[in-house]
């Protein structure tokens, strides 16, 4: 029983040792400045939080989901070590910008109102009710004098006409009521039906050496913004010259708020190769103006992306795709996308994957999709080897296998 009481003791401290480590911790931070291009922008925020001796998980919540994972850039201040930095895409955080959230609430008052005008309606049935029985204004053998008929009639008439008008005025409301919760409901439903847009996440593992408060700069691309110029020209009249005035206006939907933020504005483009570019001679000549080579031109620079298909028309997941003479590739994601950033001087892409034929295209816009054939040949080479027993001899054996 001792030994067991042991083990049991290591390997309780062994999972309490582990679950110290799994640490978790949100980090907030709060945007400081914003540069904006004609399409998209660079954020930079900053943030701190008190971090604990060891490895802890920091959690940046509630970005933008717009957010180029390429761009991610994490900077820190303190006594400890950036392990890994992750993005991640939470479908079941509240959306940023809920744009049903406010028609909940009309929905919500609306239902309200219509409680209140029917409970209304049953108050008006119940006084009806109650002046129907007490017609009888006198007994069977008791009249009435004419003014105290008189009176009478009177009451009874002012009364009902007031409950009838009250009761048209009630069926009125509740029909508009109820055509305004028909129209929010389907309103609600509208936006229910669109995809759901997740939130982005920025997971941060770092590794501290003793306890402390930790500084974090982070820095970001993010799509959904962007700024156009604007020129107001104005003229006093024909004696004077015209006045103009250069403005920019800026748009941004990101799902962020940029309140009290330093903001920036570049005509530079992020997603373009910022290498210089090589530049093809001309040569002139007596027969004709001008000769230029025929690389010179259909030349893309900057990034290119696409699908890759195979010959059904399907996604190629973790196809890869080269640009050719280079070490710079990328892989193709779940859809078969992907996004690669053209060195200087290479116009042409490798894409390979295993069991299809490699492809060698030429660059020749920023948008290329392509369909790889599948490689029988290649298939057919896969060798399987299995070892058996037999007659207490150990034989090898070897089966070849067509997929």
């Amino acid at each position: 029983m001792k030994p067991n009481l042991f083990s049991f003791l290591i390997l309780l401290a062994i999972g309490y040792h582990f679950d110290a480590q799994a640490t978790e911790k949100e980090l907030k931070t709060n945007i400081q400045q914003v540069t904006i291009f004609s399409n998209g922008a660079q954020v930079f925020e900053n943030g701190s939080v008190q971090v604990d001796a060891g490895e802890t998980t920091l959690i940046i919540k509630g970005k933008s989901p717009y957010m180029d994972e390429k761009s991610l850039q994490v900077k820190s201040t303190g006594a400890l070590t950036i392990l890994s930095v992750n993005h991640r895409s939470n479908y079941l955080e509240k959306k940023l910008v809920s744009q049903n959230d406010s028609l909940v609430t009309l929905l919500d008052k609306e239902n309200l109102n219509l409680d209140k005008l029917v409970a209304e309606q049953d108050v008006l049935k119940e006084k009806m009710a109650l002046l129907q029985n007490n017609k009888n204004l006198g007994g069977a053998n008791i009249g009435l004098s004419m003014t105290a008929l008189k009176q009478a009639l009177d009451f009874f008439e002012k009364e009902i006409s007031a409950i009838k008008s009250e009761e048209i005025n009630n069926r009125r409301k509740q029909q508009e009521t109820r055509l305004k919760i028909q129209r929010l409901e389907k309103q609600i439903n509208d936006f229910q039906s669109e995809p759901i847009t997740p939130v982005s996440e920025v997971w941060i593992k770092v590794s501290a050496q003793r306890a402390g408060t930790a500084n974090f700069a982070v820095s970001y691309l993010v799509s959904g913004a962007g700024w156009f110029p604007k020129y107001d020209i104005r003229a006093i009249n024909i004696q004077k010259p015209i006045q103009i005035q250069y403005k920019a206006e800026i748009w941004q939907n990101t799902g962020n708020d940029w309140k009290n933020v330093k903001i920036k504005l570049s005509n530079a483009q992020p997603n373009k190769n910022s290498s210089l570019p090589e530049l093809q001679k001309w040569n002139l000549t007596y027969a004709r103006n001008t000769i230029v080579s025929s690389g010179a031109l259909n030349k893309v620079d900057g990034v290119v992306s696409g699908v890759v298909w195979d010959e059904n028309g399907g996604p190629l997941p973790g196809a890869i795709v080269l640009a050719k003479g280079t070490t710079i590739g990328t892989t193709t994601d779940v859809n078969g996308r992907y996004s690669i950033t053209l060195p200087n001087g290479v116009n042409r892409l490798v894409f390979s994957f295993i069991g299809f034929k490699t492809l060698e295209m030429p660059v020749q816009s920023n948008q290329m999709n392509v369909r790889m054939a599948e490689d029988i040949a290649a298939l057919n080479e896969v060798v399987v080897g299995y070892q058996t027993k037999k007659n207490e001899k150990n034989k090898r054996r070897y089966c070849r296998h067509n997929q």
